[in-house]
């Protein structure tokens, strides 16, 4: 537990205090927001132990990003060191026709232990001699793409085996095409024979995962058909706070007492002192209780619309509580978040309801919390919008009050009026 004296501003505001002011800071498994509106605005709040909580917030978002990032960059290099090896495995063997032929020699050169075995061998022979015959094609055909063992997967930044028929002894040209949306992408070629291609897929970011068309011109110019595959897209991290979200906050007495609107000003120290413009959608609460009989518990909710496949993977908070000495602080019970599909959701997006329960005491008593989400998807795509569903009192919309805003100089963290 963090102690702080009060101070003359506080008094001032405050004259029926009695004893000295305390508070606390809970850390959690907490984020913060590493986004436009976050890190400097956070910085000029002065509630109690909020500067020291920020910056833990801070220091462990960036630590669970890198983290993430560290782990999908691994990923992406074993995939491509299994896939290399593969392709090496068949150069050894002579290339893939030969490899299939001395694959047939070994399951018939075995003894059957048992009747079953000996028809699953027949099968597996007949299957094998089937696909030699696909090889004596008379026109370019791809029959198969594989990445690290997966067949009909395309990673960017990987290598992608491609075998078929008569590809020709010369490299000629791959090309990929997006179903939905994406550019027309040449692959790299690293290694070319008859029936066995070996590409670079150069790192798309800005995509989604979707179907990809590729195909086979050879050096003579003759090109195969289109052949479908399954584009998986580089995944990102980010961690998000900022004006992607949106606010129905709970019972509170800020707007009744202190005579600023909610929830576009949110106080920054105990008693409500030194209110900052936030903006309606920001990820931060502030709940503060003057006197009453009972204390005051209520669940604040936020809204993220995540689009083009991204997900969120995890919600998290950090608060600040603070009261005089007759009373507990205010603190933050418990928070969650689930997801909000429907009906008429749009493929590839995913709203998300996010919940703050809290609780102040009944005199004096306030919390201030700030609270963050961890978001995987597509690299370089958009990851939300603003959410309009709600209005603020001057009937704007969430995009229609940023934009005043900016025009107005009314950025986050000037102060209120």
């Amino acid at each position: 537990m963090m102690r702080r004296r009060c101070t003359a501003g506080h008094l001032g505001l405050l004259l029926f205090l009695l004893g000295s002011c305390r508070s606390s800071t809970t850390a959690g498994e907490s984020f913060s927001a590493l986004t436009p509106l976050s890190t400097e605005q956070l910085a000029t709040m002065d509630a109690p132990g909020y500067a020291e909580a920020r910056a833990r917030l801070v220091e462990r978002a960036e630590s669970a990003k890198q983290t993430r990032m560290a782990e999908l960059v691994r990923v992406r290099k074993q995939r491509n060191e299994r896939t290399l090896a593969r392709h090496d495995q068949l150069v050894r063997a002579g290339g893939y026709e030969r490899s299939l032929a001395e694959r047939i020699s070994r399951i018939q050169s075995q003894t059957p232990t048992s009747p079953g075995a000996e028809k699953r061998s027949i099968d597996l022979v007949a299957l094998l001699q089937g696909e030699l015959e696909r090889l004596r094609c008379a026109h370019p055909e791809v029959f198969l793409v594989e990445t690290e063992g997966t067949s009909m997967q395309v990673f960017p930044a990987s290598y992608l085996i491609i075998t078929g028929c008569r590809f020709g002894v010369r490299d000629g040209q791959v090309n990929m095409r997006f179903k939905e949306e994406g550019p027309d992408t040449a692959l790299v070629v690293r290694n070319w024979d008859e029936n066995t291609i070996l590409v670079e897929v150069p790192d798309v970011v800005g995509v989604v995962d979707q179907k990809v068309l590729l195909t086979v011109t050879t050096f003579q110019g003759h090109t195969s058909a289109e052949f479908a595959a399954d584009f998986v897209s580089t995944k990102d991290v980010q961690v998000v706070f900022g004006h992607f979200l949106a606010w129905w906050p709970g019972t509170t007495h800020d707007e009744n007492w202190f005579k600023y609107p909610l929830p576009e000003c949110v106080a920054t120290s105990p008693g409500g002192l030194n209110p900052v413009r936030t903006v309606r959608n920001s990820l931060l609460g502030f709940h503060y209780q003057h006197g009453d009989l009972y204390a005051t518990a209520a669940v604040d909710t936020f809204r993220l619309r995540l689009i083009h496949q991204w997900k969120l993977t995890d919600f998290l908070v950090e608060y600040s509580g603070w009261s005089t000495a007759i009373a507990e602080e205010g603190n933050v019970t418990n928070y969650s978040w689930v997801l909000v599909n429907t009906p008429d959701t749009p493929t590839g997006e995913q709203p998300v309801n996010l919940y703050v329960y809290w609780w102040v005491d009944h005199s004096n008593s306030s919390v201030l919390y700030t609270g963050t989400v961890l978001i995987e998807g597509p690299r370089g795509a958009t990851y939300a919008v603003i959410d309009d569903d709600l209005k603020n009192q001057e009937g704007e919309t969430s995009a229609e009050q940023w934009q005043r805003y900016v025009a107005e100089g009314l950025l986050p963290g000037t102060p209120c009026p």
